[in-house]
């Protein structure tokens, strides 16, 4: 347990500013990616379900009771797409002549999203929150297309339409899953 706790303090530490060492440090250990989702994914994922949840209350407070609701959706839905997205990219990097391995897709998809979700965590408390939401999906991108390269081994000339259809899937299957659980656990208005 020691061994992931480090390696997490790493990952964090290093995702923002050195993305490149942090992939490569995950794929030199053999790294769980069931046990890295959920010490090093889950955490994130509850602070980016947090900020969704927050930002998307009323200003007028009479519904904040949604919150718990919200925040539930989201973090259902977040888990959901990290875990069906990591298996549906492993299962399409063959087709890009690169490695098909889950646990290494799961590995790819929790570490990129880190940036994104920190983002949206903080994005409802600062006056430019669809900037900071923009900024920290960019970079999410970038270091999933680095990180690609180096855990799945997708070649330099493949990585950019890896990319594009990875987040394809990753943000399709996040907006379904949230509009499919607000639609079943959000009360919806009659007029």
């Amino acid at each position: 347990m020691n061994f992931f706790m480090n390696l997490i303090i790493e990952v964090i530490t290093g995702i923002f500013y050195r993305p490149s060492h942090v992939f490569n440090r995950l794929n030199q250990k053999a790294v769980d990616g069931r046990i890295y989702f959920f010490l090093a994914g889950l955490p994130f994922i509850a602070i980016g379900a947090a900020g969704r949840a927050y930002g998307a209350l009323p200003e007028t407070g009479e519904e904040s009771y949604l919150w718990l609701n919200r925040f539930l959706i989201h973090l259902v839905s977040f888990t959901l797409t990290f875990l069906l997205g990591g298996f549906l990219i492993a299962r399409l990097a063959p087709a890009f002549k690169a490695i098909s391995h889950t646990g290494k897709a799961l590995l790819l998809v929790i570490t990129s999203y880190i940036p994104f979700l920190v983002a949206i965590g903080l994005a409802p408390f600062l006056p430019q929150s669809s900037l900071v939401a923009f900024v920290g999906l960019t970079y999410t991108i970038l270091i999933f297309s680095k990180g690609a390269g180096i855990l799945l081994a997708i070649p330099q000339p493949r990585i950019i339409g890896f990319t594009m259809i990875s987040f394809l899937i990753l943000f399709t299957g996040n907006y379904v899953a949230n509009v499919l659980f607000e639609s079943l656990f959000l009360p919806h208005s009659t007029m």
